[in-house]
């Protein structure tokens, strides 16, 4: 199963590189690649040396229920390959994942659980405990709002674990309520859809 699309299959991507077969895997379990203008900001900051903060909010997958180590958390990862990528930038990491809960719960406590560190980059993973219902659409639209409205214009990326029908969920999601309802015509990023067994 893999957990992350690795950011460098990411910006492979973004730049229409898709030659290896790996990153051919990694482009079909994009739903979407959104405006990346919010991330090539943060790759920027990184490239430059400075510090980029990097937060993940979720479920038990993401707080790292069954992970052999914390180390093999999929956040940590993430933060692993922003500091081997570029060492001389200064990584800050924080994970916001409780187990058992959605994004119902998490509109309520990203404030105080990840935000009040200004991150430069979210990743958001509730494509297990989200419903494929209005509600869930609208608490994740709630909580993708607060994100984007933070001063330092973080980029936002959504991981989907599962199968078929958890994609096509977020695929309904992306398209009805993140792409078009987000308030001052602000843009979702990055819509990430990974698929055990591709």
């Amino acid at each position: 199963l893999v957990l992350l699309v690795p950011m460098a299959a990411l910006i492979a991507i973004s730049a229409g590189a898709q030659e290896d077969p790996e990153t051919q895997a990694f482009a079909r379990s994009l739903v979407s690649l959104g405006d990346t203008a919010r991330l090539q900001h943060v790759l920027a900051k990184a490239r430059r040396g400075e510090k980029v903060v990097v937060g993940v909010i979720g479920g038990s997958i993401t707080a790292g229920a069954r992970a052999s180590t914390e180390e093999n958390r999929w956040g940590n990862h993430v933060a692993k390959w922003f500091r081997d990528t570029f060492p001389q930038a200064e990584i800050e990491f924080h994970n916001a994942g409780i187990g058992a809960t959605g994004s119902n719960i998490a509109a309520h406590r990203i404030q105080g659980h990840l935000l009040r560190f200004n991150p430069d980059i979210v990743v958001s993973e509730f494509g297990v405990n989200d419903p494929n219902d209005k509600l869930a659409a609208e608490t994740l639209e709630g909580m993708t709002r607060q994100i984007l409205k933070l001063p330092n214009s973080p980029a936002v990326m959504y991981l989907l674990l599962g199968g078929p029908i958890l994609l096509f969920a977020l695929w309904q999601l992306a398209g009805r309520s993140l792409a078009i309802r987000i308030e001052h015509r602000a843009r979702v990023e990055t819509v990430l859809g990974v698929i055990g067994g591709l």
